[in-house]
């Protein structure tokens, strides 16, 4: 009996050793934005404030240095590739655990918020980095099932790399280990601390300013309905202000995207049913927003001149708000055809449609 326990031990001393190995050589986390994101949101000294919220969109809109100096609090870009409605409600909970929050801006853009199914590459985009706890194990369980746990030990799965050789040197030097930016700083783009990614690349008359369908019977999917729902009651629960908001995106693109009004209808009366803001900066007035094609990286996200601009616009609006001195009726069209007529930026005259 003591014998057949004792190979029980050491099959599984040796199998955690090999899946140690595998991970040290294969698992390519040098080059990833979401770890130094995490590990900064861990180890922030003081409070964080305010959380921006949301997938690439929001990693490369909001400057956080520009909004802590306008809106004199601690802001924190917790954006992230891929991350849908679900891993955003699973963030904001584990970002909640080590500080005090107080003001959750959550992008709800559309590109996002038709996901029909959680992604997987989402949750283990940010599940490989989070701490050990409930939390973690939660949404793993809950979104991954099974899989949950090859990916708990092998997050290597989701980002494998052949050449182990200069990954390994990589892992041993100075600058990874306490947290340095040299292999997350690109010729094209570099990631600037605090979630936020500066982009160098600039949009052009060709680029692919492609639009999207929205299922206008089902303007956002049950599963990104269910995770906005639960955030909000999460929200409310634990005194957190959330704001909805969706960053600019180029006209070329949204004037193409069908049922997008409708999209925006049904996010604009869950905000009423439940009483939170909506601020969708597709809709600006010139007199606070107006962007251009020298503002966009590509068909749908800000590059670094775009986000000083629109992290400026926001956070302004925002004190505005705040202060009485602006009123939101003036800042924003209720309706983008409205918007395209007055406002349109120039990637709409530029690109040929």
């Amino acid at each position: 009996m003591k014998k057949r326990i004792m190979k029980v031990v050491v099959f599984f001393v040796v199998l955690e050793i090999i899946i140690t190995i595998v991970n040290l050589l294969f698992w390519d986390n040098v080059h990833s934005y979401t770890r130094l994101m995490i590990k900064e949101m861990y180890q922030y000294e003081g409070n964080i404030d305010v959380v921006f919220l949301g997938a690439s969109h929001v990693y490369r809109s909001y400057d956080t240095e520009i909004a802590d100096g306008i809106l004199q609090k601690n802001t924190f870009n917790a954006g992230s590739s891929s991350q849908d409605f679900c891993s955003s409600y699973y963030l904001l909970k584990e970002i909640s655990q080590y500080h005090n929050v107080d003001t959750v801006y959550f992008d709800v853009g559309f590109i996002m918020g038709r996901q029909e199914e959680t992604s997987k590459i989402a949750v283990n985009i940010l599940s490989a980095y989070m701490k050990n706890g409930f939390n973690k194990i939660s949404m793993m369980w809950n979104e991954l099932g099974l899989e949950a746990v090859v990916d708990f030990f092998l997050p290597v799965r989701y980002g494998f790399k052949v050449n182990f050789i200069s990954l390994y040197k990589e892992k041993l030097s100075y600058d990874y280990k306490s947290g340095g930016y040299s292999y997350v700083t690109y010729d094209n783009e570099e990631y600037k601390g605090n979630g936020f990614v500066y982009s160098y690349l600039e949009a052009d008359e060709n680029t692919a300013f492609s639009g999207y369908i929205i299922d206008e019977e089902k303007p956002l999917s049950d599963m990104s309905l269910k995770y906005l729902m639960k955030m909000i009651e999460y929200c409310d629960k634990n005194g957190i202000k959330l704001v909805l908001v969706e960053s600019p995106m180029p006209d070329a693109t949204l004037e193409k995207t069908k049922g997008y009004q409708t999209y925006l209808n049904y996010i604009e009366q869950i905000a009423k049913e439940n009483q939170i803001e909506f601020l969708n900066f597709n809709l600006a007035k010139n007199k606070l927003l107006t962007m251009g094609m020298k503002d966009y990286k590509d068909n749908n996200h800000l590059n670094g001149i775009g986000a000083k601009k629109y992290t400026e616009a926001f956070c302004n609006l925002i004190i505005g708000l705040k202060c009485g001195t602006i009123n939101k009726e003036d800042m924003f069209f209720s309706y983008y055809a409205d918007k395209l007529k007055n406002n349109f930026d120039d990637t709409y005259n530029r690109v040929k449609n």
